[in-house]
């Protein structure tokens, strides 16, 4: 909601895997992630241009479980 009401909302979208398999899929598999996420937001009305996306990859901290790697991460910025 937030974003709808407020144009001045952006938001980046950062998307990541375990270090399980290859290298190459797990950045395609970071980058699938994020586009799933920017499809949900475009069809709950969030303008395209306001979305900034990357695949990163996999994590490679051997202290951060498995689980917990495969993720999106979602940061609101306020442009000027």
């Amino acid at each position: 909601n937030d974003l709808k009401g407020n144009d001045r909302l952006a938001v980046e979208l950062l998307g990541y895997a375990d270090q399980i398999g290859a290298r190459e899929y797990n950045i395609q598999l970071s980058q699938r992630r994020v586009e799933t996420v920017r499809r949900f937001l475009i069809e709950n009305g969030v303008e395209l241009w306001r979305i900034h996306s990357v695949g990163l990859g996999p994590i490679l901290d051997t202290e951060i479980p498995k689980e917990k790697k495969r993720r999106v991460t979602l940061k609101l910025t306020i442009s000027e």
